[in-house]
């Protein structure tokens, strides 16, 4: 039996759960969209309506993908804080503040200068070319063809797509859908743009591409890593309140595997220990279990809390 822990970062509220039951009513913990909708709620990046309920079959706007993708990125200030558009049809639309956003950022644009379609809904396709975007991959899109199959592809290559099956390029995509996309597309190594000099020495314009994979000296970020600060561990809980007598609400996880825990990656030859939130759960059934969770660093405080976790 899987357990987590479910957490809204925002309200610093830790819930244990006996068995994994999602937040939304209409989710199963069976269903394979389960664990994206799960973590993206968690995130603050999905959410559901005023009845509890996620509604994964319901289409999805061009301004609600937008949204989600605006939340991924952390920029949700940002967003409120635009009232002005250039879109003729984005004009007092409640997504208006977003998109602007996503089309400052550059991964975004809309039918032409002045038309948006914020209301229409969003295809397989058009998702794809924005996530691809987002996590700084256009270049390689557009070489592997462009839109609408380059995206497509490099989505598929990147692994954006894992997980889904039976869609087209012009699919109106649904709920279900657009979260495991997302989902998968915070969790891959971005594409990050590098200046070599400002004179343009040594590389093309003075900058190059690099992919932040953890390889050959590089860094290993993700947008839940960069943005979010939230890490996925492997590893064990070695020491709870009541095995070790450690203060309620807290326990020891011993981090066997990350490419990337705050900056470091680990392996099962250098584990280190840490002292981790974990809410009222006294969490006695994940001792020295291996189990993979999700770690939020809290920056302001430096301390870890467990936002979810699963024994593998």
């Amino acid at each position: 039996m899987v357990k987590k822990i479910l957490s809204a970062i925002a309200a610093s509220a830790i819930v244990m759960q006996a068995s994994a039951l999602a937040s939304f009513n209409d989710i199963n913990e069976y269903s394979s969209e389960y664990e994206a909708i799960t973590e993206l709620e968690i995130l603050g990046i999905a959410e559901g309506d005023e009845n509890g309920n996620f509604n994964p079959y319901d289409t999805v706007t061009r301004a609600e993908f937008t949204k989600m993708v605006i939340m991924a990125l952390k920029e949700e200030q940002v967003a409120k804080s635009i009232k002005a558009t250039h879109f003729k049809d984005c004009v007092e639309h409640w997504a208006a503040g977003y998109i602007e956003v996503g089309v400052s950022d550059g991964f975004i644009n809309g039918y032409s200068d002045d038309e948006f379609g914020p209301d229409d809904n969003v295809t397989y396709a058009q998702a794809l070319k924005l996530l691809v975007s987002t996590i700084g991959y256009a270049a390689y899109a557009e070489a592997a063809g462009g839109w609408p199959n380059g995206y497509i592809s490099y989505g598929g290559t990147l692994g954006i797509t894992k997980g889904i099956s039976d869609v087209t390029s012009d699919t109106e995509i649904n709920r279900k859908t657009a979260a495991i996309l997302v989902d998968n597309a915070i969790k891959i190594p971005i594409m990050m743009t590098v200046w070599d000099s400002p004179y343009g020495s040594g590389a093309s314009n003075g900058y190059h591409l690099e992919k932040q994979d953890g390889k050959e000296g590089r860094a290993y970020e993700t947008l839940l890593t960069d943005r979010h600060k939230v890490y996925t561990v492997k590893g064990r809980i070695t020491g709870t309140s009541r095995s070790d007598g450690l203060r309620k609400g807290y326990v020891n996880y011993q981090v066997e595997s990350s490419d990337n825990f705050d900056g470091t990656a680990y392996s099962k030859y250098n584990p280190e220990t840490f002292r981790m939130k974990v809410g009222s759960s006294d969490m006695t059934d994940f001792l020295f279990i291996y189990s993979e969770a999700l770690v939020h660093k809290d920056e302001m405080t430096d301390e870890y809390t467990i936002l979810t976790i699963k024994a593998k």
